[in-house]
């Protein structure tokens, strides 16, 4: 793997590294492949040993555009739910509300 693509990844990462952020390693331009810099088994392997998503997309003709979209929104609203799942309020608001009591907030 190009040396440019693993330190921009890790940069990236180190930056981003909360637990609600989706992480997806997009190959783009697949449909240039006759100028591709990193093959899509690189980009498979680099995905895999990062627990990342990977896709391959092309803004020019709209291939997987769309879906790796909607791969990312579907990963941050399940990161986001488990976060408020696991929340120390959502834990008191549960165990409040199964003592039969409810509590307004204003």
């Amino acid at each position: 793997m190009p040396h440019e693509v693993q330190t921009d990844y890790n940069n990236c990462h180190a930056v981003h590294s909360d637990t609600t952020v989706a992480r997806m390693l997009v190959g783009n331009k697949c449909d240039l492949e006759h100028i591709r810099a990193v093959s899509v088994e690189e980009g498979k392997s680099l995905a895999e040993s990062e627990g990342l998503f990977f896709m391959e997309t092309s803004a020019l003709d709209s291939t997987n555009i769309r879906t790796a979209f909607e791969m990312v929104i579907r990963e941050i609203y399940n990161n986001v739910s488990r976060k408020v799942l696991n929340s120390d309020s959502y834990k008191a608001e549960l165990s409040v509300n199964r003592n039969g009591r409810s509590i307004s907030v204003d």
